[in-house]
Order: structure tokens, then C-alpha cells, then sequence
């Protein structure tokens, strides 16, 4: 049994529906509003299987949770996918199959992504190749640019957000 009668979880889907839809679209853009509203649909199923134990003092506060946990797991769980996808570092390093076409493949890889890159705000594109290309950790970058390692860790973000969602619009272009 839930923790949240049941007619108070049909007023609160009611309510609470559209907002949700909202957040999961901004947080999620282009990747379909099929994905959206399965996420929404996640929410309620959580909190419809919430223990009874569970003393909800703040339904609001509750919801915003759960909807930014998902948010965060969608995001994690698409980017992993596209690492899979898009960077076979294994394969690269033991040298298989370097053909003439996929050294050319590769060549256009690189430009996109300094292409990419160039679009990025200069702090963020510098900390993102100190970490990437001169393989420097956070903390000595955030040493050396004198900020703390959370502005580190959330240009980092930033870039890896930025690269994702522009190679996701070229690859399905």
C-alpha cells in the first residue's frame, strides 16, 4: 500500500503533471517527448510505491527529488550510451584495423570535435583539453587556474553536455 492515498495522488498527477513534463523536456532536449513522459510516468510510479512508513512531509519538495534523480540517472545513462557509441579507445590503441578510410574517418572526428569545442566559453574549452589532452588532473588544474574544484567540475559538465547533445545532432542529422 502507498503512503499516498490514492486521490490524492490523482490531484497531485493532475497538478503536477505538466510542470514535470517541463522540467524533463529542458533537461533532456532532443531526445523526444516519449522520453519525457516516461520519466513523468516514473515519478508517480514512485511515489505510488512509496512505504507506508514513509512520513511525506513535503509532497512538493518529494517530487522535485525524485524528478531530479531521474533527470540525473536519464543523463548518465545516455552518456555512457554515447561513450559506448562513439569512442572505441580500446580498438584505437591496439591499432586495429588503421585503413585509409578509417584514418580519414578519424581525421574528421578530430576537426568536428575542436569544432565543437571552439563554441565553448575559452575557460571551459581550456580546463576541458588540460584535463582531456595534457591528461592533468582537477586539482591540479584548479591549482594552476587558481578557482575551486566544484567551477572545474561543472565547466567540465558544461563541455561534456555541449559535446554530447551537438554530436548527437550531427550523428541523427
Amino acid at each position: 500500500m502507498s503512503a499516498i492515498p490514492a486521490a490524492e495522488l490523482k490531484v497531485l498527477s493532475e497538478r503536477a503533471r505538466a510542470p514535470l513534463r517541463r522540467y524533463f523536456e529542458r533537461r533532456i532536449r532532443g531526445r523526444g517527448n516519449a522520453d519525457a513522459e516516461d520519466l513523468v510516468q516514473e515519478v508517480f510510479l514512485r511515489l505510488a510505491r512509496a512505504d507506508d512508513g514513509q512520513t511525506i512531509e513535503n509532497i512538493d519538495g518529494y517530487v522535485c527529488r525524485i524528478a531530479a534523480n531521474l533527470a540525473r540517472d536519464y543523463v548518465r545513462r545516455i552518456a555512457t550510451h554515447r561513450n559506448e557509441m562513439f569512442f572505441d579507445v580500446n580498438g584505437i590503441l591496439r591499432g586495429d584495423d588503421f585503413s585509409p578510410e578509417r584514418i580519414l574517418l578519424g581525421r574528421d572526428t578530430v576537426r568536428q570535435m575542436f569544432s565543437l569545442l571552439d563554441e565553448l566559453p575559452e575557460q571551459t574549452k581550456t580546463i576541458f583539453l588540460l584535463y582531456h589532452a595534457e591528461v592533468m588532473p582537477q586539482c591540479e588544474i584548479a591549482r594552476k587556474l587558481q578557482i575551486p574544484v566544484s567551477t572545474i567540475q561543472k565547466h567540465m559538465c558544461r563541455a561534456n553536455k555541449h559535446l554530447c547533445y551537438r554530436l548527437e545532432m550531427r550523428v541523427e542529422s
